[in-house]
C-alpha cells in the first residue's frame, strides 16, 4: 500500500494526515465495491433499457404500433356464379394509416381452381391488378391432375383500405358416381403481411418476419411483418358443377353412333357426286 501511495503525488496528501491515511483502505474498498456493482449491474441496466425503450424506438422508426396492428381485419368474399368467379379481398384498419404502407396477401389456392395468367396480364394494364404466381399454371388440366398453387396479391389502396379483386376459374372434376351435382371447393383465408418503405429493421414480437417478393416483378425479396391473429377465420367456399358418372357409357355410345352416321352420309355423298 505504501508503494502505491508513493507512486503518485496526488496521494502525498494522505501521508500527511493520519485520519485520511487510516481511511485509505476503506476508500479503496468503496471504489472496488462500486466497480464490481457496475460490472454486474450494467448488463441488467442495458436489458431493461432495451425492453422499455427499444421497442418504442423500433415502432417510431417503422411507423407501426401494436395497437394499430391489432385493428387490422381481412374480409374475403366470392362474387358471381358457375365456373368463373371473382375473389374479392378487403383489408380494413383504423384511421391514421402510414405513408408508404404496403400490404401483401399470400393465398394458397386448392387444386380445384386456377388463375389465368393471360387474363392477369390484361387486367394489370386495365385496372392495375398485381398478382404474382409461384409456379406455372396448366389451364387445361382437370382438378385431380392439378396441384395447389401459391399466389401473391398486392392490393391497391381504395377508400381508406386495401382492396383486390382476382378472377378465379373452376377446374373440371371427375364425374360423380354417387349422384352428387356439385363439388365444394374451399379457399383458406390469405396470410396478411405488411411493410413500410421507411422501415429498415422489423422487430415486433410476437409478430413473425416473413420473406416475400418486394413487388410483382419478383426481382428481390423483402422482410414483411406477418399478421397472425387473422388465421383463425373460416375458409370461403364455392360449388363446382359435376358431371353424372352414370351417363358416361350412354353418352360415349351416342357420340360414337353419331360420328359413324356422319361418316357414312359424307362417304355416300362423295361417292354419288364423284368428288374425290
Amino acid at each position: 500500500m505504501n508503494r502505491i501511495l508513493e507512486w503518485g503525488p496526488s496521494f502525498q496528501f494522505f501521508r500527511k494526515h493520519k485520519t485520511l491515511r487510516a481511511a485509505t483502505p476503506f476508500f479503496f474498498f468503496f471504489i472496488q465495491s462500486n466497480l464490481l456493482m457496475f460490472v454486474f449491474l450494467s448488463p441488467c441496466a442495458v436489458t431493461v433499457y432495451l425492453v422499455l425503450f427499444g421497442s418504442t424506438r423500433a415502432e417510431n422508426n417503422c411507423g407501426l404500433s401494436r395497437t394499430w396492428l391489432e385493428t387490422l381485419s381481412v374480409t374475403v368474399d366470392i362474387k358471381k356464379n358457375g365456373f368463373h368467379r371473382e375473389l374479392v379481398t378487403t383489408i380494413g384498419f383504423s384511421p391514421g394509416s402510414l405513408d408508404g404502407l404496403e400490404a401483401l396477401l399470400v393465398y394458397r389456392l386448392p387444386s380445384g381452381i386456377y388463375i389465368d395468367p393471360y387474363q392477369l396480364a390484361s387486367l394489370k394494364e386495365d385496372t392495375g391488378l398485381q398478382v404474382l404466381l409461384s409456379s406455372p399454371v396448366d389451364l387445361e388440366a382437370p382438378a385431380h391432375l392439378s396441384k395447389k398453387v401459391t399466389i401473391f396479391v398486392y392490393p391497391l389502396l381504395d377508400q381508406g383500405g386495401f382492396r383486390a379483386t382476382v378472377p378465379i376459374h373452376g377446374r373440371y372434376h371427375k364425374p360423380s358416381l354417387a349422384g352428387k351435382s356439385f363439388e365444394l371447393v374451399k379457399i383458406e383465408h390469405p396470410k396478411l403481411i405488411l411493410r413500410t418503405n421507411t422501415c429498415t429493421h422489423l422487430s415486433f414480437p410476437p409478430y413473425k418476419i416473413f420473406d416475400a417478393p418486394c413487388s410483382v416483378h419478383n426481382l428481390s425479396t423483402c422482410q414483411w411483418l406477418e399478421i397472425q391473429h387473422l388465421e383463425k377465420q373460416d375458409p370461403v367456399s364455392l360449388e363446382i358443377p359435376l358431371g353424372d358418372g352414370s351417363l358416361v357409357a350412354p353418352v360415349c355410345a351416342g357420340n360414337l353412333l353419331v360420328i359413324l352416321l356422319c361418316c357414312i352420309i359424307l362417304s355416300r355423298s362423295i361417292w354419288k357426286h364423284g368428288v374425290f
